[in-house]
């Protein structure tokens, strides 16, 4: 069988691989991340939530499918294709609206308006550090640690720091 392979050569091979493995690929990766994500976390819900609940957790693993789905099929970003698979995880965008590589977004949460454009590893955190000298920067009391530790999620916004 091998030598059939080997008397007609390797380019009809990489042809069929191009062609049809390639595509497959990407829809099977796409498919699988897109259902697990909806069984593990089927809407993000607006509100403050403790990070260590089982909420937290559904968002972190969630989070991390969304990590796994730029590695494996970082061919999809940046082309025609990024807008249908970004609304398919739950992305409110506008017409005409482009989006490149975005990471480190909630799509349940993210909302484009018309003709928007989000350009290359564009992230959205909650991260903010202090400058020296600041209140920001004072040691905190135990009611401020434990506020620390709660997310803020509102549509159409990047999840913002506790109250």
């Amino acid at each position: 069988m091998w030598c059939v392979w080997l008397a007609w050569g390797s380019g009809p091979a990489v042809a069929v691989t191009l062609v049809l493995a390639a595509p497959l690929y990407v829809l099977a990766v796409c498919a699988a991340i897109a259902c697990a994500k909806r069984l593990v976390l089927p809407r993000t819900p607006v509100g403050t939530h403790p990070v260590r609940s089982a909420l937290g957790v559904r968002k972190w693993l969630s989070d991390k499918l969304l990590e796994s789905s730029l590695t494996f099929t970082n061919s999809l970003y940046a082309t025609l294709y990024t807008v249908p698979w970004l609304r398919l995880l739950g992305a409110r965008i506008g017409p005409g609206a482009e989006v490149s590589t975005a990471a480190h977004l909630d799509p349940d949460l993210l909302t484009l308006g018309e003709g928007s454009f989000v350009a290359d590893m564009a992230g959205w955190a909650a991260r903010r550090s202090p400058v020296a000298g600041s209140p920001a920067a004072a040691p905190r009391s135990a009611a401020a640690r434990s506020s620390a530790t709660r997310r803020t999620c509102r549509p159409g916004r990047a999840p913002g720091p506790g109250p």
